[in-house]
């Protein structure tokens, strides 16, 4: 159960940081021949980072930031936070349990996260970020997750509903009659071209951590 668990865990962080975008640019980092410039533009990105990692687990912004001067990445500290929000327990907590000799999983299964703790963390990342990417109403995105779709498809109903003349509760009635996405949109005369070229952005964009339980 575990090992799900660290898939899980990282399939999760991974998915919000498709969302907050907390990874410092490479450029930025290459650019270190332009001291001072270069450091505070750094510093900028990294305070930016912080804050967008802060609002979307819930963590202290400053306490981001704190850690990752301290040496923490902030792959790092998105694993921490998302057992933070999961658990409930404060950042600090969590980043205490980590060590050289574990893994976030271990620290996972010290804090107690059930399979329903984590789940519901899940839920509220993806309908945040399927609310602040494509507007979806949080309420409607909730309701849905807890009906068993993921965020992908979510996303791609949407999609499907925003192109026909269709809601979002028509699309998956229909697509729930064992098609593909791509022969739903055929059946709501959706040009194919337009449609694949719309899903495919969507579908790189709610690849991780968001995974389809219908094909």
């Amino acid at each position: 159960m575990y090992n799900n668990s660290r898939k899980t865990i990282a399939g999760f962080v991974a998915g919000a940081f498709l969302l907050v975008g907390v990874a410092v640019p490479m450029g930025v980092q290459a650019a270190a021949e332009n001291y001072p410039s270069a450091f505070h533009a750094r510093q900028a990105q990294k305070a930016q980072s912080s804050q967008r990692l802060a609002e979307t687990f819930g963590v202290d912004a400053e306490e981001v930031q704190r850690y990752n001067t301290q040496g923490y990445s902030y792959k790092a500290l998105g694993h921490a936070s998302f057992l933070a929000k999961a658990s409930g327990k404060p950042l600090s907590e969590v980043i205490s349990l980590k060590t050289d000799n574990n893994s976030w999983k271990d620290v996972a299964q010290t804090l107690s996260i059930t399979p329903e703790q984590r789940q519901a963390a899940h839920r509220d990342l993806t309908a945040a970020q399927l609310e602040n990417r494509l507007q979806i109403p949080r309420q409607t995105s909730m309701r849905l997750l807890a009906a068993g779709h993921s965020g992908r498809d979510i996303a791609l109903a949407n999609l499907l509903a925003q192109k026909s003349t269709k809601s979002i509760d028509e699309v998956f009635l229909l697509h729930q009659s064992g098609t593909n996405w791509d022969y739903t949109a055929t059946a709501l005369g959706i040009d194919r071209e337009s449609w694949q070229k719309d899903a495919q952005q969507l579908r790189s964009e709610f690849k991780t951590g968001t995974h389809s339980q219908r094909q």
